[in-house]
């Protein structure tokens, strides 16, 4: 009677068994009607390529590069650009400058902390001014001669991608939205470059004298074409700009509670945006070897 129980509970285990033997392998795919199962294929093909060196590029963006790069195998990249600043029309001071006087002016580089190349590559930076209309074209390679008196800069400022004046504390110090759902950085890296203050002088004596020269961005862009911005030293490093400003410094007074004079300081301040031009720049050198016939190497090289 044990043994037949025994034969009767082995049968009954092998065809629980048996049931279950469904390969992983067919999960999904055994349920799923033959004609609805996708086909995979595999194939070799074969190409030819080779490396072909272009004129330039349509960039229109209002988002630059600053810098000097080299590479032994990519060549020397060099990269600058040119920007118009936007003017809202019948632009006036906002206060009146005390004795009719401006203090300063400043152009400012507001770039991002993902620059290429060493950070404490020391670099300097040199302003012109733009003496001509820009083009509407945005193509990477314009010549600034045809722009600029390059024999007249305008500013100059040396500088690292890493600012050593800037505390590891502030430099680091991240702040967060009111809701707390995201975060940034409180310090934006900043290049700050001084201009004569003859430029200022001549804005504001506009206003008073030319007024018609801001009644729109066509004939502001007559007044003041522009400021080109390139790399004069240093080779390294490549910044990426978010923003370029231009800040006209001044005071003017205010009547005290006790009947004297206060003089508050405040700023004018220009901008490069979307609806004017900025024209990247990129200069490719030493690269004749990358565009020699090779039989297993295309080479892409972009800014």
């Amino acid at each position: 009677m044990k043994t037949k129980l025994f034969i009767l509970g082995l049968f009954i285990g092998s065809i629980i068994l048996n049931g279950c033997n469904d390969t992983l392998t067919q999960v999904g795919t055994g349920i799923q009607p033959e004609t609805d199962r996708p086909t995979v294929s595999v194939d070799t093909f074969y190409m030819q390529a080779r490396t072909v060196q272009t004129d330039s590029i349509y960039a229109r963006t209002i988002y630059g590069a600053l810098g000097e790069i080299y590479d032994p195998l990519y060549g020397n990249l060099k990269s600058d650009f040119m920007c118009q600043f936007y003017c809202p029309e019948n632009f006036r001071f906002l206060h009146t400058p005390y004795n009719g006087k401006i203090d300063s002016v400043e152009f400012r580089i507001l770039y991002s902390r993902t620059w290429t190349g060493d950070s404490l590559t020391p670099m300097q930076v040199q302003l012109y001014e733009v003496t001509e209309l820009l083009p509407r074209d945005f193509y990477t390679s314009f010549d600034p001669l045809e722009y600029c008196d390059m024999q007249k800069p305008i500013g100059t400022q040396s500088y690292t991608a890493r600012n050593l004046a800037i505390s590891d504390s502030l430099w680091n110090a991240v702040v967060q939205n009111s809701s707390g759902t995201s975060s940034s950085y409180s310090y934006t890296p900043t290049i700050t470059v001084r201009m004569p203050v003859e430029i200022g002088e001549r804005f504001y004596n506009a206003t008073i004298n030319t007024p018609e020269v801001f009644n729109s961005q066509e004939t502001f862009n007559e007044f003041f074409p522009g400021v080109y911005v390139t790399n004069s030293y240093g080779t390294g490093n490549i910044i990426n700009i978010d923003n370029s400003q231009m800040l006209i410094y001044y005071k003017y007074a205010i009547e005290g509670s006790a009947g004297q004079d206060s003089l508050i300081q405040t700023a004018e301040v220009f901008s490069a945006t979307s609806e004017v031009v900025q024209l990247n720049r990129f200069e490719n050198t030493d690269i004749d070897h990358l565009l020699e016939p090779n039989d297993s190497i295309a080479y892409l090289k972009s800014p």
